[in-house]
């Protein structure tokens, strides 16, 4: 069960990382958490003309970034601020997301939190429910334990 100062801190910190990422202004104009819980996530937002391809469509590397943005949410929700860093990240196109302007919705989730390796998946749905794409994210947090800014009372504390 999530309790809403848990879901208040995570889009707090999900917004760190979304800063993190120059121009996704551009690429999504209404990126928004929908829903999360210790583990999963659902994230969705209409992108716009910086996330398109020539053929205006949504572009493969703004997906790529989303699997990215995706694996860090879906860390963050075990309570760490800092997620790691990534080792291995994955995508399969299925069909197209879509024109500018289009929705796009993100399910994620964390399919095993270790202590020193997190992997993560994710699905992207167009605005008729169809699946686009999908992907895999895999994060080295290790280092991630030792931030102050962690959540220790889901499970993200200061490991010795």
């Amino acid at each position: 069960m999530t309790s809403p100062d848990f879901v208040w801190e995570l889009r707090h910190m999900e917004c760190f990382h979304l800063s993190l990422l120059p121009g996704l202004d551009e690429i999504c104009d209404d990126v928004c958490l929908a829903f999360c819980e210790i583990g999963l996530g659902v994230f969705s937002g209409h992108f716009g003309i910086g996330a398109s391809n020539r053929l205006n469509i949504l572009h493969g590397g703004t997906i790529a970034s989303m699997v990215d943005l995706g694996g860090s949410l879906a860390v963050a929700s075990h309570g760490l601020f800092a997620t790691g860093v990534s080792t291995d990240l994955n995508v399969t196109y299925l069909s197209s997301g879509g024109k500018v302007g289009d929705k796009i919705l993100a399910e994620v989730s964390c399919d095993k939190f270790g202590k020193t390796l997190a992997y993560t998946s994710i699905k992207f749905f167009n605005s008729k429910g169809e699946i686009v794409a999908r992907g895999s994210h895999t994060k080295y947090i290790a280092l991630a334990w030792k931030d102050p800014q962690n959540i220790a009372e889901l499970g993200g504390y200061k490991q010795s």
